[in-house]
Parts: structure tokens; C-alpha cells; sequence
């Protein structure tokens, strides 16, 4: 079964932040010390929707060596390593050899899916 994890975009700063399901209370300044705080899942789902965030998920698939975790909005290099991701290099884009995963949940992540595992990614044990 897939590991269910997200990243996001600060859209604002330009950085990357990973594991926000857990990180969510460092960003947002809120803090759970006690049993009356909302739930952590209205609090994940309102971070999701904050405009400022770009948020992607962890596709299971990892990079050719089993080292890299593969997020929706990585580029994957013909040979199967992540050059990076589309936020924040742009420019691997460009090379028409690369590799956007996208499409996640949708009909594209099929086709998508095939060729990250054609340059050899595998899904994760």
C-alpha cells in the first residue's frame, strides 16, 4: 500500500516544504497542546487550500536507485534519477528528454506512470 505524504510550494518564500501533513503547525503558528484544538484533518484541508501553497503528492514511485522519493511536479532525467522539480528548476523543462510528473488521479498519470518506470522507477516495497 502506497505511503500517503505531501510536500508543498511556498509560493511566497520560493522554498519547498516536505511532510507538511505533520509540519502544518510549524508553518501555520498553530499549535496542538490541547484536546480542544480542531481536528488535524480541517486543519490539513485548510492548508491545502490556502492559495500561497502548491501542494503535491507522493506518487509511491521512487527513482531508479530506490533513494528519491517521487512527488507529483518532479522531472525525471532519461536515465531515472530526479533532476529536481518544476518549481524550482524551471529549466530542466526545457529538455524535451525530461520527464514531467503530472496528472496524478487522472488519465494523464497512466501514461505519465509508464514512462517514469521505462526510465526505471519503481514503486516502492
Amino acid at each position: 500500500m502506497r505511503e500517503i505524504k505531501f510536500r508543498a510550494w511556498d509560493k511566497e518564500k520560493k522554498a519547498m516544504v516536505y511532510d507538511v501533513q505533520r509540519e502544518y503547525d510549524t508553518i501555520a503558528g498553530l499549535h496542538y497542546e490541547g484536546t480542544d484544538e480542531e481536528p488535524y484533518e480541517t486543519s490539513f484541508n485548510s492548508y491545502l487550500s490556502d492559495d500561497k501553497w502548491v501542494v503535491m503528492q507522493y506518487t509511491g514511485l521512487k527513482d531508479k536507485n530506490g533513494l528519491t522519493n517521487i512527488f507529483e511536479g518532479d522531472i525525471t532525467l532519461p536515465d531515472g534519477n530526479i533532476g529536481g522539480n518544476k518549481h524550482e528548476n524551471q529549466s530542466l523543462l526545457k529538455d524535451e528528454v525530461n520527464l514531467l510528473i503530472e496528472g496524478m488521479g487522472t488519465e494523464k498519470w497512466r501514461d505519465t506512470e509508464q514512462k517514469a518506470m521505462e526510465r526505471g522507477c519503481r514503486y516502492s516495497e
